[in-house]
């Protein structure tokens, strides 16, 4: 009997696997629709746009802006982000049929999905218990300039994950975690090559599963640090009040996650999928688009809503099993202090 309820309990385990998986491929689809509508929606022919006004690229490093000195035609900028973007969701599809059998949080694709709709209701919580202190979020005047230049407004939200990531994941980050995966390296048998030690500077998440390698403490105090950095660079540059920074910072603890677990791509694609969806909303006044971009959007919130639901779920349970693992692998080294 103990054995047939072991099997129903195995049977019904892989059921439900099963079904999170089919969602998960769903969403991904849900998502990729979202990502297209939003180049469809760019390269509209709105009133007072122009593709041909020259913008000055940038980038960060923590705190500091650094202006390349360049004048690049907008449209060339929209054009390599898209491309780049595209790449990275491909990137996604292809990493995670190839790791088959995975938890939906080991998987690209689970991850992307389902941490992604979390962060929003992690935003959401946030911005409620903030309301309810008389926290000031801010940000009306982005908002403003937002509005009355749609086009610049997106293309600058779709252009700072490439940036805002760099500075304050993929270099801090990634070349803490090169230097942790060559010291690994040394201390093991099966080493892996010099090559992709240093790629592991962009895309960490392959050479720390050949090696074994878990967020040890010191990236835990690093993601901590970029994090709160990357809350006050909201407010440094951003214009937003205080009440942002435990929002960005909440946000740039999940990328950095992402980052070491899997890659560049996974924290740009996850700060693509909050500015992208709200940068939409931009769009939303035009007659153009009005009418069935606000019914996509209000849709794809709702679908988010229920994503995250389930994401918070399943990073609360990977919480649970990853602390119970801590406790159990401590009890036994004192164990093993015991019989030596």
């Amino acid at each position: 009997m103990n054995v047939k309820l072991g099997s129903e309990k195995f049977t019904s385990g892989k059921r439900r696997s099963r079904y999170l998986l089919y969602f998960s491929v769903g969403s991904y689809a849900v998502v990729l629709a979202l990502f297209i509508i939003s180049i469809i929606g760019t390269f509209l022919d709105f009133p007072g746009q122009s593709f041909t006004v020259s913008v000055p690229p940038f980038f960060f490093i923590f705190l500091l802006e650094i202006n390349t000195g360049l004048s690049v035609p907008l449209l060339a900028v929209l054009s390599i982000m898209f491309f780049l973007y595209a790449i990275f969701f491909a990137t996604v599809i292809f990493s995670s049929a190839r790791q088959k059998d995975l938890a939906s949080l080991d998987s690209p694709m689970g991850f992307f999905i389902y941490v992604s709709a979390a962060s929003l209701i992690i935003s959401l919580l946030i911005f409620l218990l903030e309301g309810e202190l008389g926290i000031k979020v801010g940000g009306s005047s982005l908002n403003t300039f937002a509005s009355e230049h749609p086009l610049l407004g997106y293309s600058s939200l779709i252009y700072a994950p490439f940036v805002e990531e760099l500075g304050f994941r993929i270099l801090p980050l990634g070349v803490l975690s090169a230097i942790l995966v060559f010291l690994k390296n040394r201390k093991v048998s099966h080493r892996i090559a010099n090559r992709s030690i240093l790629l592991s500077i962009l895309m960490p998440g392959s050479a720390r599963r050949n090696l074994g390698m878990g967020i040890s403490k010191i990236e835990w105090i690093a993601i901590t640090i970029t994090s709160v950095l990357f809350g006050y660079a909201h407010i440094y540059f951003g214009g937003w009040d205080w009440g942002k920074l435990a929002d960005a910072s909440a946000f740039g603890a999940l990328a950095a996650i992402g980052f070491l677990k899997f890659g560049a791509y996974m924290d740009i694609l996850m700060h693509w999928f909050t500015n992208g969806l709200f940068g939409l909303t931009l769009y939303e006044g035009y007659s153009y688009t009005g009418a069935y971009l606000t019914v996509g959007i209000d849709a794809f919130l709702a679908w988010s809503l229920i994503l995250g639901v389930i994401g918070l779920i399943l990073m609360l349970k990977g919480a649970r099993i990853y602390v119970g693992k801590g406790i159990s692998d401590r009890g036994k080294n004192v164990d093993n202090e015991r019989i030596k």
